[in-house]
């Protein structure tokens, strides 16, 4: 086994050990942003190389591969993770992005408590919202979205979905056009491109693939 002193198997998702590759001492997540089980290893930087090597060495019999930020940005889309700084930043809140489920409101103060509660209790008048936009080409980050020509919101990522052959977007729409099913549209290139809201994710939403 290529890791050693580490127990894989039973790792848990959201869970760490150490284990070591060689002679490098490792930290082990099961994390990851791309829907699939995979783990994201903690590396000493002066070691990195080699681990890096290895583990190129070690897989070539089994088809690894590396792969860009690209990639892993249209998996994360996939599975409709939000990404900070594309689908959230410091103007959003967990409650805007259907991340208000790992909020703890019963363990103690925090920074930002009273302001979470303020929205808990008003509500937020836009949701982070998925779309399958028609034809071949992604929108642009920032296009407006457009219901009957009235604006719904904007769009924050978009790309092709290789696992469903479909092209997607996430936006922030306002609330009354976030229902399943709302065909909305935006520019693309200078032509009106029909979408058409849909549940998220859009790929694997029972999480099979991270449980492999």
């Amino acid at each position: 086994m290529l890791v050693q002193d580490a127990d894989l198997d039973g790792l848990k998702r959201w869970s760490f050990t150490t284990g070591r590759i060689g002679e490098t001492r490792l930290l082990i997540s099961r994390t990851g942003v791309t829907g699939e089980l995979g783990f994201e290893l903690f590396v000493p930087a002066d070691e990195a190389a080699a681990v890096w090597d290895t583990l190129i060495r070690s897989g070539q019999d089994f088809g690894l591969k590396p792969y860009g930020v690209l990639a892993m940005f249209t998996l994360g889309l996939e599975k409709s993770y939000p990404a900070h700084g594309i689908d959230m930043d410091e103007t959003r809140t967990p409650f805007h992005v259907g991340l208000d489920r790992w909020i703890r409101f019963d363990k103690g103060d925090f920074v930002g408590r009273e302001a979470l509660l303020k929205i808990r209790d008003t509500g937020v008048d836009e949701r982070w919202t998925g779309l399958i936009v028609e034809g071949g080409m992604p929108a642009a980050a920032n296009a407006r979205v457009l219901a009957d020509g009235e604006d719904a919101g904007v769009v924050t990522y978009s790309d092709h979905g290789y696992s469903l052959g479909k092209v997607l977007a996430t936006a922030h729409l306002r609330l009354p056009f976030t229902q399943i099913g709302t065909v909305l549209s935006f520019d693309i290139d200078g032509a009106p491109t029909r979408a058409v809201v849909s549940a998220m994710p859009f790929f694997d939403p029972d999480g099979a693939r991270l449980r492999a």
